[in-house]
């Protein structure tokens, strides 16, 4: 959700398979907690011929209509390549930016609605608007999602300020994005460099200021931030929200449409806030609101990973950082009641083109040669949804990667394994530290106390010598008394299998060496090492066993090399 948007874009408790809860599981095969997104009854490609003389309705039915659209564009809708991988990440249509008038007197004519008493009309009325500035973008080869951001961002930044339960909204999300920039933050130095930052689409910046409020002292005077956004009103807000920074960081502005071209420069850090679902295929939409094609879910798929891999390019090879913050689940509940909701709703639906975290990490990351996956932290927003970041570098060298960035033989050997975990361990701590935080404040009616796992705690450290000798085939071992605050099983996923793994961590828990507030944290290997007796698939292994415990709520997950590291916490058993 983009920042300023309000709970149209909550999920329904229970909207098909329960997405999130008190203390949600995650990273379900994609069919159960990561649906799709699709419309017109599945059919998610348009169906059109290149003459443009009929289409295939939702209902199944052949509807005759005269062609708007020119032959170049209609092309332009066939389905997208999966093979296109653009090295600037600009778009293949070039759209010119709204004509800022022409966008001030669309929104002064939406207000205008507001007089009507029935909402039927006020609906009907919105529709005429947008169907007009649909045909205006395309006469004039503008952006509509520009236009329709931008009518968007005036009635956000009209609200802000003016609405309490609007401001109360807005700082749960807040709230959200400044533990996990803390928790990322922590014990990040940079040398001793200055430090380029990109907010690459920064709304009424929220976000950003939550980012740099997070951010230690020693930190925040190395900044040298570029805010970016396609709305000047956007900009505008930013520039009064970070005025408190003056003289503490230096900060610039752009105004660029990202799915036309990137901002400049190579940067440490690059922040993408809440604004995923707003990046789509400009020619798909236009088609879709004029009647001419059905939704396109591929193309829309095809310009987020062309932005995100210019993004990607825009760091600074094998240091910088792509810092995504959005919220799941991504779904409308709510029913707009009065004026100012059925305004958001209508604009909010017209460019709201939502992917699964599944589909964003397993297929569209992954698929960026450049990207490299670092960290993904959670953080509770209320009850039922929550904020996650997923940091992802660049390598330093794209052209020695493989498809499952399997580092180099000599680095799978020896002590480097060692340090390996050894990292992912530091990194886990101090995550820790801060995402308990939140996490305390929505268990509170469980009573679980979260326990501190930093060194010097007590903790039990399971690798494969340790179950050889001391588990493996002892039943007596598991009625000796512990209770650590920390466990952490390293190494066994591809030892035990996957129905002994399962095993085993349901008799630890059954022994209460794991009670509540206590953490686990899973760390093992992929690829599989060879000769592996029981190799596991990275997805199984945490749809299927991290995930298929209801009293463990996921915190985060690290990499470090080749390593792989899942940080959970238990409730009350």
């Amino acid at each position: 959700m983009k920042e300023g948007a309000s709970a149209v874009s909550l999920a329904r408790k229970g909207d098909g398979p329960e997405l999130l809860r008190c203390s949600p599981k995650r990273e379900d095969p994609p069919s159960e907690r990561n649906p799709t997104f699709r419309s017109a009854q599945g059919l998610t490609e348009p169906l059109i011929n290149p003459a443009g003389q009929a289409m295939l309705t939702a209902a199944g039915n052949i509807e005759e209509f005269a062609s708007r659209t020119p032959i170049k564009d209609l092309i332009a809708l066939e389905p997208a390549s999966k093979s296109e991988f653009p090295e600037t990440g600009d778009c293949d249509t070039v759209c010119h930016p709204p004509d800022e008038a022409y966008v001030q007197d669309c929104y002064r004519r939406i207000l205008d609605l507001g007089s009507n008493d029935s909402k039927t009309a006020v609906v009907d009325g919105i529709n005429a608007i947008l169907e007009e500035m649909a045909d205006k973008a395309q006469m004039e080869d503008r952006s509509y999602t520009a236009m329709v951001d931008s009518v968007l961002m005036l009635h956000w930044t009209r609200k802000e300020g003016n609405s309490t339960s609007y401001d109360e909204f807005m700082q749960k999300h807040v709230d959200a994005i400044s533990v996990l920039a803390k928790a990322w933050a922590r014990d990040k130095t940079f040398g001793g460099r200055r430090i380029k930052v990109l907010e690459a689409s920064c709304g009424t910046g929220a976000a950003l200021e939550a980012f740099l409020d997070a951010l230690p002292p020693r930190l925040l005077r190395k900044l040298r931030v570029t805010a970016n956004d396609l709305s000047s009103a956007a900009i505008e807000t930013t520039k009064k929200r970070l005025a408190k920074f003056a003289g503490k960081v230096r900060i610039e502005y752009e105004q660029k449409d990202l799915t036309q071209e990137i901002p400049s420069g190579k940067f440490d850090v690059i922040m993408l806030s809440q604004t995923l679902p707003f990046l789509n295929d400009e020619n798909a939409l236009r088609a879709q609101r004029l009647g001419l094609a059905l939704p396109s879910e591929s193309r829309h798929v095809t310009t987020k990973r062309k932005v995100l891999e210019g993004l990607i390019n825009r760091l600074k090879p094998g240091k910088g950082e792509l810092l995504l913050f959005d919220e799941y689940p991504m779904r409308f509940s709510k029913i707009p009641d009065d004026f100012d909701s059925i305004v958001e709703d209508s604009l909010f639906r017209e460019i709201f083109r939502p992917i699964s975290r599944g589909m964003l990490i397993n297929d569209v990351m992954k698929r960026i040669e450049k990207a490299r996956f670092h960290a993904h932290l959670e953080s509770f927003i209320d009850r039922e949804h929550i904020m996650y970041l997923i940091a992802s570098g660049s390598l330093r060298h794209p052209e020695n990667a493989s498809e499952n960035m399997e580092p180099p033989k000599a680095q799978q050997q020896g002590p480097r394994e060692d340090e390996n975990s050894k990292r992912i361990i530091k990194r886990a701590e101090s995550m820790h530290r801060e995402l308990i935080g939140r996490l305390q404040a929505f268990e509170e009616a469980d009573g679980t106390v979260y326990r501190p796992i930093s060194v010097g705690e007590k903790r039990l450290e399971i690798d494969k010598e340790y179950y050889d000798d001391k588990i493996d085939h002892k039943p007596g071992y598991w009625r000796t008394n512990g209770n650590y605050n920390l466990v952490i099983v390293d190494g066994l996923v591809h030892h035990v299998g996957q129905e002994g793994y399962r095993c085993m961590i349901e008799k630890l828990k059954r022994s209460h060496k794991l009670g509540p507030g206590s953490a686990i944290l899973f760390i093992d290997e992929w690829p599989a090492p060879e000769g592996s007796p029981n190799p596991v698939g990275n997805g199984d292994a945490r749809s299927l066993i991290f995930n298929a415990f209801d009293d463990q709520v996921f915190c985060a997950s690290v990499r470090a090399g080749n390593k792989y590291g899942y940080l959970y916490v238990v409730r009350n058993l």
